[in-house]
């Protein structure tokens, strides 16, 4: 009978604690080209990017280990922005949002999964599984919003392969219908038994157009209308590239959260912000409803999953040359973005993209590709 009066008290303690505001968040995010995630504005299709999902988490319990780690993206104390190699005339103040980290999946096939051999003029089988650690700083207007990514990773493994035949074996009886079971992962870029390291390195910024409009300096803690937002993304490693971005919100939002981004492979939906953000940190959570549309224009100078890696090309027995490849797509994703109100500092959120697109990566095919995804994720 102590015992349980003991662990009740306890749960009291570390409920009414959790009230005062909140600290973490942890979600899981995955896109898919194939059921269950249906498409409004097309057909499922199990070719190009067929898979990435993520198990993230974010919490201010993180910040310390990762700036001594990784640094700070900008420092609170001294505000010396001239240290931030992308930020040298920003004479903002910024302090730092929670840290993430993400164990993420992402995989690709051709469009001819039944073939044993090398497919010509098509993109080879990839697969990369990896950790994602993020840090982040956003102003003290609210309005600009900075961030640095690190991922270590593994290609060429077999993970891809066995949940992929897993999950088209279960739905195909025998191979006699659509999905069919992949036949050609042997052809895999950097193609072994666990796996070649890899890594990316990407830094990336952002700015709320509208602050004004929906008044995110006035302690205002949601919303109604259209809410624009710009940025830019660099990346070095299994990708190198440059990537603009115009976003947009339409409907009743939060305007704490206009940094989101719902792609498997970001954490920026998942950070909490920490004690030096008294309003951002401390106010109720709101509710949310909102229509969600960000376009990516993209150069893409080196794919990793198109050119194999460029230290371990003997494993990769398929893969194009660099003037085989599109520099310039177009990127975008839509959906609807949900958020759930559990208590005073707790809640749900929920985004549906159900239109994501890219345009042709590769000059063979003029063939451009879509796929939905689901974003889950819990703030408390």
């Amino acid at each position: 009978m102590k015992k349980l009066i003991i662990c009740l008290i306890l749960l009291k303690v570390i409920f009414v604690r959790a009230q005062n505001y909140p600290t973490s968040k942890i979600g899981f995010n995955s896109e898919e080209d194939l059921s269950p995630f249906p498409l409004l504005f097309t057909e499922s299709e199990d070719r190009n990017y067929t898979l990435g999902q993520s198990f993230n988490y974010s919490g201010i319990s993180l910040n310390k280990c990762f700036e001594s780690c990784f640094g700070k993206v900008i420092s609170h104390k001294d505000n010396n922005s001239k240290k931030l190699f992308f930020n040298n005339h920003d004479s903002a103040i910024y302090v730092p949002l929670s840290s993430g980290i993400s164990l993420f999946g992402t995989g690709f096939t051709p469009d001819n999964l039944r073939d044993t051999g090398i497919i010509k003029n098509d993109r080879p089988y990839g697969f990369i599984i990896g950790l994602n650690f993020l840090i982040a700083s956003i102003d003290t207007s609210y309005t600009k919003y900075v961030e640095r990514d690190y991922n270590i990773g593994l290609i060429g493994n077999n993970i891809g392969k066995n949940l992929q035949t897993a999950i088209h074996v279960s739905q195909n009886e025998n191979d006699t219908k659509n999905p069919h079971t992949p036949r050609g992962w042997k052809h895999q870029i950097s193609n072994s038994k666990i796996g070649m390291p890899t890594f990316l390195f990407s830094s990336k910024r952002q700015w709320l157009l509208n602050g004004k409009k929906t008044r995110i300096w006035e302690n205002q803690t949601h919303a109604h209308g259209l809410e624009i937002r710009a940025g830019y993304k660099y990346y070095v490693g299994y990708y190198t590239g440059f990537e603009g971005l115009l976003g947009f919100r339409f409907g009743r939002f939060d305007p704490r959260n206009w940094f989101s981004d719902f792609s498997s492979l970001s954490l920026a939906n998942m950070l909490v912000y920490n004690q030096h953000n008294k309003y951002l940190f401390q106010e109720f959570r709101s509710s949310e409803l909102y229509l969600l549309l960000d376009i990516k224009p993209t150069c893409i100078l080196y794919n990793s999953f198109l050119e194999g890696q460029m230290y371990y090309q003997k494993g990769s027995d398929n893969k194009f040359t660099s003037n085989q490849i599109n520099n310039f797509i177009l990127q975008w994703q839509s959906g609807l973005g949900l958020s759930i109100k559990m208590c005073e500092h707790r809640s749900l959120q929920i985004a549906w993209t159900f239109f994501n697109g890219r345009s042709p990566e590769f000059k063979a095919t003029k063939r451009w590709h879509t796929w939905g995804g689901v974003v889950v994720y819990y703030i408390f």
